[in-house]
């Protein structure tokens, strides 16, 4: 299954990138137009558009966690994965 992203849909529904900005972020602050947030949406769902979570968390300055699980921390592979995992 393949996913779009903002440009995809900004392509389809010709509307300005900031707008897109915008709807996409969820600002209630700015006015945006009922019919032009209800055009990006409908397109966005018919192009199977998802938001990057990552870009969004960097965006945003907001943390996104990891949750890792590890089977067997006797096994000598494991802490050292934990330990490149906590250094990035």
């Amino acid at each position: 299954m393949n996913t779009s992203n903002t440009g995809d849909v900004i392509k389809a529904t010709e509307v300005p990138k900031a707008t897109v900005a915008l709807v996409v972020n969820g600002q209630k602050k700015i006015f945006v137009k009922k019919t032009t947030r209800e055009q990006f949406i409908n397109e966005a769902i018919e192009l199977l558009y998802v938001q990057n979570q990552w870009s969004a968390c960097l965006r945003s300055k907001k943390p996104f966690y990891t949750l890792i699980t590890i089977p067997d921390i006797s096994n000598p592979f494991f802490p050292k994965v934990m330990k490149l995992a906590l250094r990035t």
